[in-house]
């Protein structure tokens, strides 16, 4: 039995209205068109409400389900948007070539995994909290609202979590430069 049919209509009702504001910023960030940020919210709540009552124990749950339902609602919208839009354009006009050289993206590629390693050397925990702020864009406030912590809280953690992983990193490309040679650090060269 789907959510609108359990007879949790009033939970979702007021589950609506604690993060509406939420919820559209998310989409808004990932849309760029508050228009567009509604309509995704509007498609999120419907395949939301369409789910097994079962699934959704608490208000908390619901809110971080719908934030992520959200956000691939809006980036399904941008792909269609995307597909729908001709690009329009003179065949006389040239366009610079912009592509990266093949050695820029080896090196674009060599810097995201070492990056995916230092994130990878984090708690879980702290890597939640940076993908939440950077991979999905949300502001403080808003982890803040989705944790259920004091907004300063999430500045300091994020803060925080941002050195650890600066230093995680350092050491990578320490390692990098320095390779060990037969099982010896660098220091005992």
């Amino acid at each position: 039995m789907n959510l609108f049919r359990a007879g949790r209509t009033r939970e979702l009702t007021l589950c609506y209205r604690k993060n509406r504001a939420l919820l559209l910023g998310v989409a808004q960030g990932v849309l760029r068109d508050k228009a567009l940020a509604e309509d995704a919210v509007q498609e999120a709540w419907l395949k939301v409400g369409r789910l097994e009552t079962d699934k959704i124990a608490d208000a908390e749950k619901l809110r971080n389900l719908l934030v992520i339902v959200v956000k691939n609602t809006a980036i399904s919208f941008l792909r269609a948007r995307r597909n729908e839009t001709p690009l329009e354009f003179s065949a006389q006009t040239e366009l610079p070539d912009t592509a990266p050289t093949a050695a820029e993206r080896a090196e674009a590629k060599d810097a995201a995994a070492r990056l995916r390693g230092a994130l990878a050397a984090l708690p879980v925990a702290e890597q939640d909290l940076l993908l939440l702020k950077y991979d999905n864009g949300l502001t403080n406030a808003q982890i803040a609202l989705l944790l259920v912590l004091p907004e300063e809280t999430v500045k300091k953690r994020v803060q925080r979590v941002r050195a650890k992983l600066k230093t995680a990193w350092e050491v990578q490309e320490n390692e990098r430069e320095h390779p060990k040679v037969m099982g010896q650090p660098a220091a005992q060269r």
